[in-house]
Parts: structure tokens; C-alpha cells; sequence
């Protein structure tokens, strides 16, 4: 299969960061305070974008699994301090925004300060004060698992058996509806396939075998996965998306390294920011004012600029206060 540079993993996350802020946008009408001018009329095509737009998970989790294979077995510190490294960013973004909210805002009773709410928050239990926050427990166990996954790829047979017995697990958690009350078991349970589709890419990219032959980088290939991506999404959903990552991975490839995507690279730079901070503007502290354009192309562009220019200012305050250890 195609390899990954660190050049490829920015440009993808850019989009993927892009793609997150047009799936909180529009895929979810009864979020959005007030209508807004759609790109074409008769069709609601930020609806469809935004509902594609969830392919912005898998695609994190999918470049994280193959960073992690890329990188070879490490001592168990190292995955420590990745995960240390996350939420100490977490944290940054937690301690500039919480306060504000609970201070300003609290006439929204999501901000109705509570000890035990804060505490639960602070330590990323809870996600009550930024719903878009749930994401990070799931990383954190995934990356605590990552060792074992590891040394499981050595053998395919025992490396799928583990990923589709816990997918398994997932469903059947999901049909008797029960998860625990802190930590989602569920959601770790379902989003360690992308995870685990990264970490064969790396395991497969240097060898021999039918990937290698499919992913060549023309454009007929191109072509042949927008079509698989579209039968997977229009029969599975979001497990179509999950297993359609790595073809859309393969298109984002063939568009960077066609020589394009200098402004994608830079917001890839600063996607885990953009992810922290976006929803406080479009859901939680000012959806007015971000949906104010009201032409939905601009909606976006506005929520994209002041989410970046916030990544700016965060990354200024971290040198600011001689926080390098955030990175």
C-alpha cells in the first residue's frame, strides 16, 4: 500500500478538520439557530457534505493507528506521555474557555457550575461542558491499547480476530443498550477499527500483495474509490465510512502530492486546537454570530477563520507562558 510522510498525515488532517466543522455546521438542522442561504437551491448539499462529514473520525483514528505502527513497539512510557502530551492540550484549551463560560454564560444551564461537573470535565469523565469533547477517553484507551495491537499484527489471522470480536462486543453492547457511566466502553469498542485499519496499512504498505496492486495512483483508481466510498457509505453509513477511510485516504493522497494544499497543510497544523475550541463558537457561546453570514459557504469560511485565528492565539499564549511542553 501507499506510504504516509508526515507532509501526507497534515494535509489529511486538514481536511478532515474542515470536514468536522461542515458535519457540525449542517449535519444537524436542529443545532442551527436560524436558517441559512443554501449553496443550491433545491438541494441540500451542505446536509449531505455534513452528514459525509463524520468520515472526520475514522480518518483521525486512522492516521493515529498508523502513526503508532509507523513508529515500531515503544516502552509503555512513551504512550504515557502521548497521552500526557494530548491532554495537557486539552487542558490549555480547558483553562481559557471553562471559566469564561461558567462566569458569562451561566444562564445556559450547561455551565451551571457544579464541583462534581468540573471535576468530572477537568479530567475528561465528562464531556457535559463540550459534548464535542467525547472523543478523548476513547483516544486515550486506544492508545493505552496500541502495544497490544501491536504485537498482535505479527499475525493476521489473531489481528482481525481481535478487532472483529471487539467490533462484536460493540453490537452487542449497543443492542442491550448498556455502556459504563464514565469512560465509554461502547465508543472504544466501535472506533478501534479505523484505529486498527491504520495499523495494517503500515504493516501491509511494503509488501506485496493486492493492496498494493488497487492503490497505484492514477486516476482510474481515483475514480474506482470514489465509487466504492459511495456504495459503502449508501449501504453500511458510518461503518461504510470506516471501511471506506483508506480509499479516501488514497484520494487525499493523490491531490496533495499533486503539488496543492499549502493552506489544507497549515490547518492540519492546527487541527487539534480547531477541534477544541470550533464547537464553543458555532453551538455553545455565539451560533448566532457564527451563523450571521447567513450564506452557508461563508458560515463556514467565518467558523473556519476564527477557529484558526484561536489556534494562533492559543499556540502564542503556550510561548508565551514557556508551555513547549504542550507540543
Amino acid at each position: 500500500m501507499f506510504s504516509l510522510s508526515k507532509k501526507d498525515s497534515m494535509f489529511i488532517k486538514g481536511v478532515a478538520i474542515c470536514l468536522m466543522l461542515i458535519h457540525h455546521l449542517f449535519a444537524f438542522p436542529e443545532r442551527v439557530p436560524f436558517n441559512y442561504v443554501h449553496l443550491f437551491s433545491g438541494v441540500d448539499i451542505e446536509l449531505i457534505v455534513g452528514a459525509f462529514g463524520k468520515i472526520c473520525v475514522p480518518i483521525f483514528l486512522y492516521i493515529s493507528g498508523y502513526g503508532f505502527s509507523k513508529s515500531g513497539l515503544k516502552p509503555m512510557s512513551y504512550y504515557y506521555i502521548k497521552i500526557q502530551q494530548v491532554y495537557l492540550g486539552y487542558l490549555f484549551i480547558f483553562i481559557l474557555f471553562i471559566p469564561v463560560a461558567l462566569v458569562f454564560f451561566s444562564d445556559n444551564p450547561r455551565y451551571n457550575f457544579s464541583p462534581v461537573t468540573f471535576i468530572l470535565n477537568l479530567f475528561t469523565l465528562s464531556s457535559s461542558y463540550n459534548l464535542e469533547w467525547w472523543f478523548l477517553d476513547t483516544y486515550f484507551l486506544l492508545v493505552l491499547f496500541t502495544p497490544f495491537l501491536l504485537k498482535l499484527k505479527q499475525s493476521l489471522f489473531a489481528f482481525l480476530f481481535v478487532i472483529i470480536f471487539l467490533f462484536i462486543g460493540f453490537a452487542i453492547l449497543r443492542y442491550l443498550k448498556l455502556d459504563s457511566s464514565y469512560i465509554s466502553i461502547k465508543d472504544f469498542l466501535y472506533w478501534q477499527l479505523p484505529f486498527a485499519l491504520g495499523i495494517l496499512h503500515n504493516h501491509f504498505e511494503n509488501k506485496k500483495n493486492i493492496f498494493n496492486i488497487f492503490f497505484n495512483f492514477k486516476v482510474n483508481t481515483v475514480v474506482l474509490s470514489i465509487a466504492i466510498i459511495t456504495i459503502l457509505y449508501y449501504y453500511l453509513a458510518t461503518v461504510g465510512l470506516i471501511l471506506g477511510t483508506p480509499f479516501f485516504v488514497y484520494i487525499l493522497i493523490y491531490i496533495s502530492r499533486g503539488g496543492r494544499g499549502k493552506v489544507i497543510h497549515e490547518l492540519g497544523k492546527h487541527s487539534m486546537n480547531i477541534w477544541l475550541t470550533h464547537s464553543f463558537y458555532c453551538y455553545y457561546l455565539f451560533p448566532s454570530i457564527i451563523f450571521f453570514p447567513q450564506f452557508s459557504l461563508l458560515i463556514f469560511l467565518f467558523l473556519l477563520l476564527v477557529s484558526y485565528f484561536t489556534s494562533l492565539g492559543v499556540e502564542f499564549f503556550r510561548r508565551s507562558l514557556s508551555w513547549n511542553f504542550l507540543k
